[in-house]
This record gives C-alpha cells, structure tokens and sequence, in this order.
C-alpha cells in the first residue's frame, strides 16, 4: 500500500511508523511529548514528515499542585495515582515532583494495577488528614475512574484529574471539598 497520508493515536505506533518511512506523511494525536520522545523538532516546525497533537505538557503538573492548593489551601499531602510502566506518567511524575516543595506538599506516587491498588492508596491517603488526589489518565486509571471518584468523594479528597472528558466532558477536573 502506499497511502497519500497516515493517521495513528500514540506513541509505540508512532515508533514502528517512524522505523517504516521516512516519506508518506505521519500525522499522530494523543502523543505525550513528541518531542522529547524524538518524533518531531519541535511543535511548531516539525520538520521530517511527522506532525500531529500533543496530548499534554508535563509542565502542567506544577499547575495541577497549584490549582489544588488554590482549591484547598489546607492540603499538604498528594498521593499522584500513575502507573509507573507508562513512560508519559513517569514524566508527569518528574514535573510534580519537580514543583511539590514549592507547594508545601509532600508527594506519594501510589503504582496503581487494578482496584486493589486503588482502593490501598486512596485508604491511606484518607488515613491522615490534609490530603489530596491526582490522577494520572491512562488505561487502568480510566478503566476503574468510577471506582476512583467514589472513594474520593466519600473520603472528601480534593481531587485533580487529567482528563475530565474521561470523568465527564473534557479539560482538567478537580473535585473541591469545603
């Protein structure tokens, strides 16, 4: 086949369709740090025969903590629910991590696998007073996003969570808790 263009969503097919060609235009879209990852050479002049979307910049973890604290001046522990097998979660980590002190926050990542996971980190952030949550999206956090909200919010944790489309309609949510 020799197609006019391709169109992929994320960062391992992107990979293998870099290895493939150099000359059909790529365009991709949910990719975490395109540039970083060495995809393009920069956002707005990619150069080679790649451009697309990014689907977040780490950055923005700072900006998570200072919403929250914002939202809830209180909080001085954030459990950051990730999982640690997802390079861009890894990164966004980095950037919060980066950003915590600033705050007066102190960080927990809280791996997360499944319910199980998820139920342990959210008890025992819930345990101690002035916590809050973040939660990473990816397939695990998105699958048990039901499950995440509901403890939240009978634990009365400020919560932020990466995509509120996958919460409900789109943009950064954040539960507040007077």
């Amino acid at each position: 086949m020799q197609p006019d263009v391709i169109w992929t969503t994320g960062g391992l097919l992107l990979l293998a369709l870099k290895r493939a060609t150099h000359i059909i235009p790529i365009v991709f879209s949910t990719v975490y740090d395109p540039i970083g990852s060495g995809f393009v050479a920069s956002l707005t002049r990619p150069d080679g025969n790649m451009t697309g979307f990014t689907a977040g910049e780490f950055s923005m973890g700072g900006k998570i903590l200072e919403v929250l604290k914002e939202l809830a001046p209180q909080v001085s522990r954030v459990a950051v629910l990730l999982d640690l097998e997802q390079p861009p979660h890894v990164a966004l980590w980095r950037a919060i991590e980066a950003t915590a002190q600033s705050f007066g926050v102190r960080l927990t990542p809280a791996d997360v696998q499944g319910p199980a996971e998820i139920e342990n980190a959210i008890e025992a952030l819930a345990r101690e007073s002035n916590g809050a949550l973040v939660v990473q999206s990816g397939p695990i956090t998105n699958t048990y996003r039901e499950l995440i909200a509901a403890l939240a919010v009978r634990h009365r944790l400020p919560t932020a969570y990466g995509f509120l489309s996958v919460y409900s309609g789109g943009g950064i949510s954040f539960n507040r808790v007077s």
